[in-house]
């Protein structure tokens, strides 16, 4: 059975990195969604297999983890060893 601590937080829809390391290597991970939320800034919705919502990662001080530039967007999935987890760009209009 849950406490509920851990029932808390699998409800908030957000992700620590620590976690997300740890969800990727539960292979509980479905897909990442690089999400250009204003022009050329960039969060990370990650989508779980035990949800249907996306979580977005944030950083070590509680904020939304942002990017301005894609490239280091790919850096940070590459040091978590992503494998063949799928990777969709959403891009603002």
């Amino acid at each position: 059975m849950l406490n509920e601590a851990a029932v808390r937080a699998d409800e908030q829809p957000t992700i620590s990195q620590a976690q997300l390391r740890n969800l990727v290597q539960q292979h509980d991970v479905r897909e990442f969604v690089p999400d250009e939320f204003t022009p050329r800034i960039f969060r990370l919705k990650v989508i779980l297999k035990s949800h249907t919502e996306g979580k977005t990662l944030i950083s070590a001080r509680r904020a939304e983890r942002t990017w301005k530039n894609l490239n280091r967007l790919v850096d940070t999935l590459h040091a978590m060893d992503i494998g063949q987890i799928p990777v969709r760009l959403e891009l603002s209009k």
